[in-house]
């Protein structure tokens, strides 16, 4: 019974999007492993209407990705030269029926990408992009004979109107 109730409850937290806020960078690396960057946090809104949304200007802090490691927090903060570019922005975002492509500029480096989307609550939708780093000009991710993979995943929750 009380695993019944567990499940429930986390159930009843993600579907409400109480535990899902921020954004998730999903990174795998070569020959083996992975780990996550997050952020807490997005800034911007998205505006959805029936089944389309359209997002402009949303960033997320380069200094709040946290990756667990600081070693590797540094490491990432450099690869995304921090300095010089503090936000990842996401230009611009047009989708329908679940479907869309994105403007995203990453180090002064701008490219589109396709994700997807769905309303988690009254409050925030849940998006998934799929980058690839060499689009963005990221080359020579290693570490000690481990490399990071050329495709990521993104998951991010904004909150829309």
């Amino acid at each position: 019974m009380k695993k019944i109730f567990f499940v429930s409850l986390l159930t009843l937290l993600f579907s409400s999007g109480l535990l899902a806020k921020g954004v998730t960078v999903f990174i795998d690396l070569s020959p083996a492993g992975s780990f996550e960057a997050k952020a807490k946090s997005i800034k911007g809104k998205a505006i959805v209407k029936g089944d389309k949304v359209v997002a402009e200007n949303l960033t997320v802090s380069v200094k709040k990705l946290k990756t667990g490691l600081d070693l590797r927090d540094e490491h990432l903060q450099k690869k995304l030269n921090r300095k010089k570019f503090p936000k990842i922005k996401m230009v611009k975002a047009v989708g329908k029926g679940g479907k869309g492509t994105a403007l995203f500029d990453i180090r002064g480096v701008k490219g589109k990408v396709p994700f997807t989307y769905k309303k988690v609550n009254s409050k925030y939708m849940k998006a998934d992009f799929k980058i690839n780093l060499k689009k963005f000009k990221f080359e020579g991710i290693k570490y000690m004979g481990v490399g990071v993979k050329d495709n990521v995943r993104i998951e991010a929750f904004i909150r829309y109107k």
